[in-house]
This record gives structure tokens, sequence and C-alpha cells, in this order.
């Protein structure tokens, strides 16, 4: 009966996406990757937590690398975001208390998923090119306490130092440069201004 809920939960949020395979929730195509990286992006910024779901559906491999990457999307384009208009502070906290920080900004402003939905499918091409793989454990927790990279370094092979410069590209530079890129064409769109990531109590 569990397994049958999960499986009808997992068909709701990621179309179907997920196997069921000795346990293990396992995505395999580009796509289900792309599908699974938009939801928990999305849903980090919500009161649900991304690790209890992860733990319910026992997401596992690459699908679990999916959803560590998509927290991380959340993060930096929030972050971005809110080096823009709130103190240095508040925008380094962001990568300690994590995006669900800038919960009311986001649910107040649903214009703002947008930029996070395209800055995760532009880095799944590279987390599948990758082949970005977890635990369970860890595919809910983004960045924080390092946990995703950390967990996904053990699953590479070959050259240590061309594996952190792997992690380096994936957990940094793609992330963060998409959402500087995402951020200045939609302000001057004028689809929303630098205002909407302007923190409660935080004076710039």
């Amino acid at each position: 009966m569990k397994k049958m809920i999960t499986k009808e939960f997992i068909n709701k949020i990621l179309n179907g996406a997920a196997t069921l395979v000795d346990g293990a929730w396992i995505l395999n195509g580009k796509g289900d990757l792309i599908n699974i990286m938009i939801a928990f992006a999305l849903i980090i910024v919500t009161p649900l937590s991304t690790v209890a779901i992860a733990y319910t559906i026992s997401l596992a491999g690459l699908g679990s690398g999916a959803a560590n990457v998509g927290i991380t999307v959340a993060l930096f384009t929030l972050a971005y975001g809110s080096s823009r208009v709130n103190n240095k502070g508040t925008t380094f906290a962001l990568f300690f208390a994590g995006p669900k920080m800038l919960m009311p900004n986001y649910l107040g402003n649903p214009i703002m998923s947008l930029p996070i939905v395209i800055n995760s499918i532009v880095t799944d091409l590279s987390a599948y090119i990758f082949k970005i793989q977890k635990t369970t454990a860890s595919a809910g927790f983004g960045l924080t306490g390092l946990a995703g990279p950390i967990n996904a370094y053990t699953f590479m092979e070959g050259n240590a130092f061309i594996s952190v410069m792997i992690l380096i590209i994936q957990y940094l530079i793609v992330p963060l440069g998409i959402a500087m890129i995402t951020h200045t064409i939609f302000t001057k769109m004028n689809l929303y201004t630098d205002d909407m990531y302007k923190f409660a109590g935080s004076d710039k």
C-alpha cells in the first residue's frame, strides 16, 4: 500500500518519470532528470520538506543527483536576486538557512519560479553529462553542509582534481552563471524587479 501511494505521488509530481528498482526510485532519461530537478527546485521554496520527500520515495542514483542539483539551482537563483537588494549578511545566510528564507517573497510573486525553472533545465544538461549521482540521504539537502558535492564526489571515478573541477562547474559556475543571465534579462524585460527579493528586516 505504501509503495502504491508513493508511486501515485511520484506520477503526479514527476509525470511518471520514476521507476521502482530494488526499493529505490531511479530516473534514467534526461527528460526525467529535468522533471525531478524542476520539481525539487520549486519545492524547496515551499513549506514542504525536500529531505522528507527524498526519504519517502527512496530517491537514489541520477534521480537523487538531479534533486540535489535542483535545490542548488534554486539557492543560487534566489541568492543572486537577493544580492541585488539585500545586505551581504542576508544573502550569505541563504547558503546556511536555505532558500526557504525567501519563501514569503516566492509565494507572493510566482513569477520568481520562471528563472528557477529555466536555470534547472540548463543546469540539468551538465548534471546529465557529468552523471551526477547521490544517495537518498543527500538528495534533499542541496549545498547545506556541502552534503551534495561531497556525496557526489564519492560516486565519481578517475582523477581527483578533474572530479573537483566538475563539482565546481556543476555546483557553482553553471547555476550562478544562469542565475545572473536570467535575472538580468527578466529585469530588463520588466517581468519583475529587484524589490521582489527584498528580505523583511534587511537593510542594503
